[in-house]
């Protein structure tokens, strides 16, 4: 880590804020150097309060010296494998023991002498189970085991631990959850997977009653895998005991049918006082496919979202609850609608909030909006608007585009819209004036980026990255003089017909990237020699 990012982040865990101090006011000042590798520095203050020893390639823990006084330890990223069967660690605070993914046992009586420990942090390890010893840990207050992968049970100890507020369960393999886990009165944090239903369906994963009694409960996350029977099951009764958390701010929950939905609008105390400021809900019968058609980095994207964020998937109809909550989101994603021809019939102002949109497989859709004279402006919000696999999508914006719309569009992909034959009217250009992305992959029909519709003043947009992929049919950019695309980053791959691209000289001052199969450029016929004698000299064979 570099030093400046190193000082800021322990500056921030010494303040202060829990009534605990881990670290000195002056701590990183105090660090000092004991190895020269940057990479298995063993860093330690003055008084062995703090050891710093990542991606060090340890088998096994540094000295005793080393680390009796330690209040906090950073042992991330090593090859640990063997623990000591009984440590003393009296003034141990903070232990961080995530990705030693040859770790497969903790010591019975590991725990033992750690009366102080307020947060450990297990994550990507290879453990099985925790010890009973856990119990010992009188002052835990954050448990972080994401994806410990080989994690199938949590003890029932852990209802023991009353200081408890974050515990993380994401990406185990846990199947039950201990009735214990009911008493940790101080919980406000918690995140579960739910998986592996076709081995443990009848097993009974969820004490009752259990998240009703978690009082404190402000996040809640249940991850569940797709086609969970038993979730399909239990998710009623869980939804009413969701309901009941006075306290909920943030939540992520999965809703197979919309009548589990209906149901939650009805009854959540937080979503009817408005306290629910952040969400990611799932609403229709979702399906994991093993070649999904939204490529990997727009799903992540969409999950890194923070706000409020809604996937409605498999449906045929727009029901009024979806309504109810897309009115509050900031994320759509849109997965297998059967019927809609247009994003407008959800009504546009129920989606004029919105700042990143997805829209997949939907076979009816022709246009993104449709719009009348003197409606307000669409999407005045939107940065990022994702299209993939809509068969009949034939046009962006049908009708009149108001004032506003699309302002804040920052981001336009396009991705297998065989019907699709250009991506703008030169008339709407002046709406897209802060695009700094756009991709066009896979559209066979695509002959032009930007259509003529006779404007006679002059629109320009400057984008940041221009991609265009496997387009069979693509001759131009833009068609008419009036209307110009400028761009900093190009990447042509497999565009056999487009032959002009580069025919304004002010690329000169705006180009400074150039990706490109090499057949291609060989084949670009130039307007003005001078531009194209300019590029010959930047773009060298088969390099950027």
């Amino acid at each position: 880590m570099p030093y400046v990012m190193r000082d800021l982040a322990l500056g921030i865990l010494s303040s202060d804020n829990s009534g605990r101090q881990f670290l000195l006011p002056a701590y990183s000042k105090q660090l000092k150097r004991e190895e020269r590798s940057l990479s298995t520095r063993l860093f330690i203050d003055d008084h062995h309060r703090f050891l710093w020893r990542v991606a060090a390639r340890l088998t096994e823990l540094p000295t005793e010296e080393a680390w009796k006084k330690a209040k906090m330890m950073f042992l991330i990223d090593n090859e640990l494998s063997i623990l000591p069967e009984k440590p003393n660690f009296p003034a141990l605070e903070m232990l961080f023991l995530q990705r030693n993914n040859q770790l497969r046992v903790l010591p019975d009586l590991f725990f033992d002498n750690m009366p102080c420990l307020a947060v450990l942090n297990l994550s990507k390890t290879g453990i099985k189970y925790l010890p009973k010893s856990i119990s010992r840990l009188s002052k835990l207050e954050t448990l972080i085991l994401r994806d410990c992968e080989h994690l199938f049970k949590l003890p029932s100890e852990v209802g023991s631990l009353k200081p408890l507020q974050v515990l993380d369960l994401r990406g185990t393999e846990i199947v039950e959850l201990p009735a214990k886990i009911a008493e940790l009165d101080s919980l406000s944090h918690l995140e579960v997977s739910l998986y592996g239903s076709s081995t443990y369906s009848e097993h009974d994963k969820w004490p009752t009653p259990f998240l009703s009694r978690l009082e404190a409960l402000e996040t809640l996350r249940i991850s569940v895998y797709p086609g969970d029977i038993w979730w399909q099951k239990s998710v009623e009764f869980i939804i009413k005991e969701v309901s009941k958390l006075k306290n909920l701010t943030s939540l992520s929950f999965y809703f197979p049918q919309v009548k589990f939905l209906e149901l939650f609008l009805q009854e959540s105390i937080s979503w009817k006082e408005e306290r629910l400021t952040e969400f990611k809900l799932i609403v229709g019968h979702d399906v994991k496919f093993n070649a999904p058609r939204v490529p990997p980095t727009v799903k992540l994207n969409y999950s890194s979202v923070l706000g409020q964020c809604l996937r409605f998937v498999n449906s045929e109809e727009i029901p009024d609850a979806v309504l109810q909550v897309l009115a509050r989101c900031t994320a759509f994603y849109l997965d297998h609608q059967l019927n809609i021809t247009s994003l407008s019939e959800f009504g546009n102002g129920t989606i004029n909030k919105l700042k990143y949109c997805i829209i997949s497989e939907c076979p009816r859709l022709g246009t993104v909006v449709e719009s009348e004279e003197g409606t307000e402006a669409v999407f005045p919000c939107l940065e990022h608007l994702s299209i993939h696999y809509c068969w009949r999508l034939a046009c962006i914006w049908e009708g009149v585009v108001p004032k506003g719309s699309f302002a804040a569009l920052r981001s336009l992909s396009l991705c297998t819209c065989p019907e699709l034959t250009y991506v703008f009217k030169s008339s709407m250009l002046l709406f897209f004036s802060n695009l700094e992305e756009l991709k066009v992959d896979d559209c066979e029909a695509i002959e032009k980026i930007i259509s003529d519709d006779e404007i006679s003043e002059a629109r320009c947009i400057s984008l940041k990255s221009l991609k265009l992929h496997y387009l069979p049919e693509l001759v131009h950019i833009g068609e008419a003089p009036q209307a110009k695309v400028l761009f900093e980053y190009i990447e042509v791959y497999d565009c056999p017909q487009l032959k002009q691209i580069f025919e304004d000289s002010e690329l000169k001052q705006t180009l400074k990237k150039i990706r490109a199969d090499k057949d291609w450029w060989n084949g670009l016929e130039w307007e003005e020699p001078a531009v194209g004698s300019y590029f010959e000299t930047v773009f060298k064979e088969g390099k950027e």
